[in-house]
């Protein structure tokens, strides 16, 4: 699992959507937040929203580098 997926399982996708809900221009869904585990990624005002909310667990490099590990497993195949 990647930094930033482990920072979402431990904060919880509820958490995140009620602190990010409070302003319209970072305002998320729990779906939103699944498809960035799948490696979408979010707008740069959410990112720097998340960055905030973890009061320094996370970076914008580790939000934006879970789709670059993601692509890179997929591509050397099934772990063993």
């Amino acid at each position: 699992m990647t930094h930033f997926g482990s920072w979402i399982e431990q904060v919880g996708t509820r958490n995140i959507v009620d602190h990010l809900s409070g302003d319209p221009a970072t305002a998320i869904t729990r779906d939103a937040i699944y498809k960035w585990l799948q490696g979408h990624q979010p707008n740069p005002d959410r990112a720097i929203a998340l960055v905030e909310l973890s009061e320094g667990a996370l970076s914008l490099d580790d939000i934006y580098a879970h789709r670059r590990e993601l692509l890179q497993r997929s591509q050397s195949g099934p772990s063993q």
